[in-house]
């Protein structure tokens, strides 16, 4: 079990500098403070309000090592151990941390899975609980080097006409997982597997509550899911019309991280995307999710 990271007693004073991003959510915070966040619990609880009514956060400046990324994941919550270990860090780090890649005399002739994730989702729906959130360090990256997108799926259900909301109510879906995951190359292409097949996964309600008891959609990535009671073309047309109000109304936003930019968003209450990382790009990328 990884432990704390030991922190120097540091003023407990706060001098966070908070900017909304978007009108309603997303929030950059800035602070030299961040480097050793443990030491001000209040700066702490200041991040969690924000999580929670802003959705998106994004520390900038911050310079830490993989140990102490994962020490501050666990200031909103159990980090989850890493489906895929990287060799590049050390235990106990490497248990938790996962790694994306590309290096200057190491590109590919084409994307791989961890380069491209077009299709809106939830982070590891597909593996029974819905980590609470997830957080992406960008170490080290070249300009231009890829987008992540954002949209509320809290407002998206808000917005939903009533009779839609009451039809919804304890309805639940399939998340299953394709063997290319939602990394598709290209967009789209990705051979559908049978009906069948698509019924072998995680069943979440479609309407799911966050921490602070607001309804939100919750939707498979793959909008050919099985729905529970619906059959194959009730599904696909429920669930593209549900994707279709949350993309319109979740007022989605993107943002390209930087060299030394923590974004953490709400796992249950944000759905998102990235863009392709392009071949010729360069990129070290740490990410890790929390219950």
């Amino acid at each position: 079990m990884l432990q704390p990271v030991s922190a120097t007693r540091l003023p407990a004073m706060s001098a966070l500098e908070v900017t909304p991003i978007g009108e309603t959510f997303g929030t950059r915070v800035r602070g030299e403070q961040l480097q050793q966040l443990r030491a001000y619990p209040e700066d702490v609880q200041t991040i969690q309000k924000l999580l929670s009514h802003r959705g998106v956060v994004v520390l900038s400046g911050v310079s830490i090592n993989a140990e102490q990324f994962v020490d501050l994941g666990q200031l909103f919550g159990a980090v989850r151990p890493a489906r895929i270990q990287d060799k590049s860090l050390s235990p106990p780090a490497s248990e938790y941390v996962f790694v994306g890649r590309r290096t200057a005399d190491n590109i590919p002739t084409q994307l791989t899975r961890a380069d491209v994730a077009h299709i809106w989702h939830v982070d590891y729906s597909t593996a029974g609980p819905i980590p609470k959130l997830a957080a992406q360090y960008t170490v080290n990256v070249n300009q231009g080097g890829g987008w992540l997108s954002f949209t509320d799926m809290r407002k998206a259900y808000a917005s939903l006409p009533r009779e839609t909301q009451e039809k919804l109510r304890g309805l639940g879906a399939v998340h299953y997982e394709h063997p290319v995951g939602v990394d598709v190359e290209p967009p789209g292409q990705a051979v559908a597997l049978t009906w069948q097949e698509r019924h072998k996964g995680a069943i979440h309600p479609l309407v799911m509550n966050d921490a602070s008891g607001i309804p939100m959609l919750c939707l498979p990535a793959r909008p050919d899911s099985p729905v529970q009671g619906m059959d194959e073309k009730q599904s696909a047309e429920f669930l593209q019309l549900l994707w279709s109000h949350a993309l319109s109304h979740g007022e989605p936003w993107e943002i390209e991280p930087q060299t030394g930019d923590i974004v953490i968003w709400n796992n249950h209450a944000i759905a998102h995307k990235r863009s392709e990382w392009p071949l010729e790009k360069e990129r070290l990328v740490w990410f890790i999710t929390t219950h």
